[in-house]
């Protein structure tokens, strides 16, 4: 807490050679092996899981699918004109679930009777993802937040019509397979 107390109530070449001393050593390896033999397929991923992925062979899966929402931010408070948020529109949140539900299906083929399912929600699309993964075979045991941290509160501003908060969150459900018992965390 010194250190951090002295950072931030010095000035000009104290900074400096403050910052001098923080700053992070990256000539050390990193504290874990990498393995470089990794594929990245650029492909239909409910065609690349068929493919690829066997019954019951991933352990965890951490997904952030589309919402079907159509959500840009930029500029100020102080600039109306920078900020865009275009709703939710009917026929895009309706391909998401659609296509959420399809990849919901072979998540419950391939993960493991002990896996693990994490799945990054919008508070909009949050219940619907909840009743695709029971549909699927999961069990949803609870729901994270993930507070995104500074994120300007109004978009919109000015436009009465369409003025709201912009979201500073988003859930995370976790689920397991009801087919299964998932492992401790300290297990991986």
């Amino acid at each position: 807490s010194d250190a951090v107390n002295d950072l931030v109530s010095a000035a000009d070449e104290d900074l400096d050679e403050l910052l001098a001393e923080i700053k992070v050593d990256n000539s050390l390896p990193p504290q874990y092996e990498y393995d470089p033999e990794h594929n990245v397929y650029f492909e239909d991923c409910v065609e690349g899981m068929r493919e690829r992925l066997d019954d019951d062979s991933v352990d965890c899966v951490i997904t952030d699918p589309p919402y079907g929402i159509d959500y840009q931010e930029g500029g100020n408070l102080g600039s109306k004109d920078t900020f865009k948020f275009n709703d939710i529109q009917n026929d895009g949140v309706a391909d998401a679930l659609e296509l959420f539900d399809t990849v919901a299906g072979e998540f419950h083929r391939t993960l493991s009777n002990d896996g693990h399912l994490f799945v990054f929600a919008s508070w909009k699309t949050e219940g619907a993802f909840i009743d695709i993964l029971e549909r699927n075979g999961f069990e949803v045991r609870s729901r994270g937040v993930w507070v995104k941290g500074a994120v300007n509160n109004l978009s919109q501003m000015g436009n009465k019509d369409n003025a709201r908060f912009s979201p500073k969150h988003e859930s995370l459900l976790f689920a397991v397979p009801e087919k299964g018992d998932p492992r401790d965390f300290a297990d991986y």
